[in-house]
């Protein structure tokens, strides 16, 4: 996911010219993390003879590669030109080669996921949008926004059409992919703090659902995680952001302290 060149930073002030430089959410997400399911993946990785290293960088390629295969749809970047771009490039050389099977399990994975952005009937509305909050102190880069249609009423025979120009109407979604084995907290946390950067911004313009694609790092697979924007476990994962955001000035008092 891009973000600022410079950073996340807020307006100018007279205190700071160019603006208060504020962590990224991705960054506040991790404070409390325990890492334990990375320990553990090493320690089952030890048990079966095989060295995580090595083992780690090649099962995030075809995921990585995945992941960066689905962001270059959702951009509108013509498919035949994929391998120009350099990011994929780079990959799929580090892979070795088109051929590979991890890159062919790449494709998998992003042929699933194109599959389910079809079927769900999502209308991009954006993609890669940062924000920097005023209020929290934080900034992100959202990886994009949809709209679901709004289903139009019952007809007499039963059927029930989707009025294509009112899709702009409909819910509002907010859009992720990731490339890991398992969900963890940190992601969540992460969605919760894309929303309120969205609500910030966009008062009048509330989220009404999250939907994460994730790609499993070994084998690529693909999965599909959705969530209302009002249900507990989103508003307990913003609650949980907002302690780490309030949290991370006190541990950077903290470092300095005990240096």
């Amino acid at each position: 996911m891009a973000r600022p060149s410079g950073g996340y930073r807020q307006k100018s002030t007279e205190e700071h010219p160019k603006g208060k430089r504020v962590p990224g959410a991705s960054t506040l997400c991790k404070i409390g993390e325990d890492g334990g399911g990375l320990m553990y993946w090493a320690w089952q990785q030890g048990l079966e003879g095989l060295d995580f290293r090595a083992t780690g960088q090649a099962a995030a390629d075809s995921g990585t590669m995945a992941h960066r295969m689905i962001e270059l749809h959702c951009h509108g970047v013509p498919r035949k030109t994929w391998y120009q771009d350099p990011e994929l490039r780079q990959l799929v050389i580090l892979a070795g080669g088109k051929d590979d099977p991890k890159v062919k399990l790449a494709w998998k994975a992003f042929f699933e996921a194109e599959r389910w952005l079809i079927t769900s009937k999502l209308k991009i509305v954006d993609t890669e949008v940062s924000y920097t909050s005023e209020k929290h102190e934080y900034g992100g880069t959202r990886d994009g926004l949809a709209r679901l249609p709004r289903v139009g009423t019952q007809t007499e025979n039963g059927t029930t059409p989707v009025n294509e120009d009112i899709a702009a109407l409909g819910s509002l979604v907010l859009l992720d992919w990731k490339t890991g084995n398992g969900l963890y907290p940190s992601m969540l946390k992460q969605l919760a703090a894309y929303c309120l950067l969205h609500e910030e911004f966009n008062p009048d313009d509330h989220i009404d659902e999250i939907h994460l694609l994730r790609f499993g790092k070994q084998h690529a697979d693909f999965h599909h995680h959705s969530w209302r924007r009002d249900s507990d476990l989103v508003v307990a994962a913003e609650k949980a952001f907002l302690l780490a955001v309030a949290m991370d000035p006190l541990n950077k008092l903290l470092k300095k302290g005990v240096k």
